[in-house]
């Protein structure tokens, strides 16, 4: 069994400002110690040699060269918007009121 109790589980619960019940604690609890109990079987692997890795496989970035082309005006642009105002797209607001 993990060194987590009932007490760190609560703590923890309280800082993520999650609200659990009895039953949850419980099944929580059980959980949260497997992972604990893992996590302490893989901190015993040796990786004395084994370089730090962020990516599991070797990937680069694939893309296109960023090359200037002709683009529309902000007049046809704005042509094709339903309502514009001083050169401008007009939107209703996000925010209610």
């Amino acid at each position: 069994m993990s060194s987590l109790n009932l007490k760190s589980l609560r703590h923890t619960a309280r800082l993520a400002r999650i609200k659990l019940t009895p039953s949850e604690e419980k099944v929580f609890l059980k959980q949260l110690s497997s992972v604990i109990d893992y996590f302490k079987i893989l901190k015993k692997a040796n990786t004395k040699n084994i370089k730090p890795s962020f990516q599991i496989i070797d990937t680069a970035n694939v893309v296109r060269q960023d090359i200037v082309a002709p683009s529309l005006s902000s007049d046809q642009v704005l042509a094709t918007a339903p309502d514009t105002q001083d050169g401008y797209f007009r939107v209703k607001s996000p925010i209610s009121k």
